[in-house]
């Protein structure tokens, strides 16, 4: 999960999807605006296939996600994070 997730009730929702995925499976939260590449569970072994990836340069979760199957996990209300809040106040 992303560090400036918006604890809501969608985060909420998202982690009880991702606790309940498969162990073995690659699983990616998807809300009403797209896939979210950050909000995922994977299995412990893809691991090394993550390190590989780094090692090469990659630098995109969603084009390494690409190079895998994964089951979308859906959620009816859009996620949030903290830097894509809008501060009345300033």
């Amino acid at each position: 999960l992303p560090v400036d997730a918006v604890p809501d009730d969608a985060l909420k929702k998202a982690i009880t999807l991702l606790l309940e995925a498969p162990a073995d499976q690659v699983t990616v939260i998807e809300d009403p605006s797209g896939t979210q590449p950050l909000f995922a569970s994977y299995p412990a072994i893809i691991h090394l296939d993550c390190q590989a990836a780094v090692q090469r340069g990659e630098r995109s979760v969603k084009a390494w996600q690409s190079l895998h199957a994964f089951i979308v996990a859906r959620i009816r209300n859009v996620l949030g994070n903290v830097n894509g809040q809008v501060d009345a106040t300033s």
